[in-house]
C-alpha cells in the first residue's frame, strides 16, 4: 500500500541523515505536556452551506493549487488573519461576492491583473501561485473531472489521480538515489475533499491512510521544543535566512525527519489510548506550533 511504501522511504531518510537528527526524550517530554484535545478549524466550515458539493470540491483544488511558500513579501493580511489563512480567507469571500469564480470556463479566460484583483495585492510569490493556478483551472476543463474523482474508491487512487494530473502537486524528491513521495499538498486536499464531499467520505471512508503535511511551519516548532536538532551549520543557515535549495539532501532530511517525529507522537499517543491519525495529528501540530517563537526555514519552493 502506498503509505507503507512512503514510511519506508521517510524511514531511509531518517537512518541516513547527516543534518538532521531526533530527540526521543524530547518528544516523550511533548507527549506529556501538550495538550492534543483541539479542534482544528477548517477554512469553509462557517460557510459549508453556502456551496453546493460541487462548488465545495472546486474550492479545495483552487486553494490547495496555491497553498505554498508565504515567507516573502509583501504578505497576505486579511481580517485578523495573515499569510495561508488569509489567502484562503479572502479567496473564499471573493466567491461568496463573485460567484464566476466557481465558473471554470470564466477562471480559464483569467488574467494575472483579475488574479491580482482578486486579493488586493501583488504577494510576494503570486505570480507562481497564478501559474499553479491556471495549470490546476485548465487541468479541470479537460477532464470529466467530477465524474472522475467520485469513481475513485480509495486515497491511493486520489493520490495518484491528483499528482498524475495536476504536477504541480507532484511532490517528489530524490534522496541518495531512492524516490521520496512527501506529497504535502496532494495530502491537503484530499483531507479537504474527505470535509467537503459526502460522496467522497462515502467512497473512501476515512482519511486514516494519510501521513503527515511535510512543510515549513512544524519543523519549526518541533526545532523550538528540541525534538528535532540541526547541525550548527544548518541551524546557522536558517538562523540567517539563507534559503535551502529545493530537494538539497538538508531540505529532505528537515521534511521527512518531521514526518517521522509525527509519527513517533502518535504512536506515543496510542500508548496513552489517545488515537489521532496522521493528518489529525499534523492539523493539531500545525495550529499550536505556528506560534512558536524561532526562525523557519526559507525554501523558494512550490510544494509547500
Amino acid at each position: 500500500m502506498l503509505k507503507e511504501e512512503r514510511l519506508e522511504q521517510i524511514k531511509y531518510v531518517v537512518t541516513k541523515s547527516t543534518y538532521v537528527t531526533i530527540n526521543h526524550k524530547k518528544i516523550e517530554e511533548f507527549v506529556n505536556t501538550m495538550d492534543f484535545n483541539f479542534h482544528t478549524h477548517h477554512f469553509l466550515e462557517d460557510v459549508y452551506d453556502q456551496y453546493t458539493e460541487k462548488q465545495r470540491i472546486l474550492l479545495a483544488f483552487l486553494l490547495e493549487s496555491i497553498n505554498f511558500c508565504f515567507y516573502k513579501d509583501p504578505h497576505f493580511q486579511y481580517k485578523d488573519e495573515k499569510n495561508s489563512s488569509a489567502m484562503f480567507q479572502m479567496f473564499v469571500d471573493k466567491t461568496l461576492e463573485d460567484n464566476r469564480l466557481l465558473d471554470i470556463m470564466y477562471l480559464k479566460g483569467m488574467t494575472y491583473e483579475d488574479f491580482i484583483a482578486i486579493f488586493g495585492i501583488e504577494e510576494g510569490n503570486l505570480k507562481k501561485r497564478f501559474q499553479t493556478f491556471m495549470e490546476t483551472v485548465n487541468s479541470i476543463s479537460n477532464h470529466n473531472f467530477y465524474e472522475e474523482l467520485f469513481s475513485l474508491k480509495n486515497t491511493g487512487e486520489f493520490y495518484n489521480y491528483i499528482v498524475t494530473n495536476f504536477k504541480s502537486f507532484n511532490d517528489v524528491a530524490i534522496y541518495k538515489g531512492k524516490e521520496i513521495k512527501f506529497y504535502k499538498r496532494a495530502t491537503l486536499l484530499i483531507h479537504d475533499l474527505f470535509f467537503v464531499s459526502d460522496t467522497i467520505k462515502k467512497n473512501i471512508k476515512n482519511v486514516d491512510d494519510l501521513l503527515g503535511c511535510a512543510d515549513y511551519v512544524i519543523p519549526k516548532g518541533m526545532h523550538a521544543y528540541g525534538m528535532l536538532e540541526y547541525t550548527e551549520k544548518l541551524e546557522d543557515k536558517i538562523n540567517r535566512y539563507v534559503k535551502i535549495e529545493p530537494f538539497s539532501e538538508e531540505e529532505v532530511e528537515i521534511r521527512a525527519n518531521m514526518l517521522w517525529v509525527l509519527e513517533l507522537i502518535k504512536k506515543k499517543l496510542k500508548e496513552k489510548e489517545i488515537v489521532i491519525n496522521s493528518i489529525t495529528l499534523d492539523n493539531i501540530l500545525w495550529a499550536n506550533l505556528r506560534g512558536n517563537k524561532g526562525i523557519n526555514h526559507r525554501c523558494d519552493t512550490i510544494y509547500y
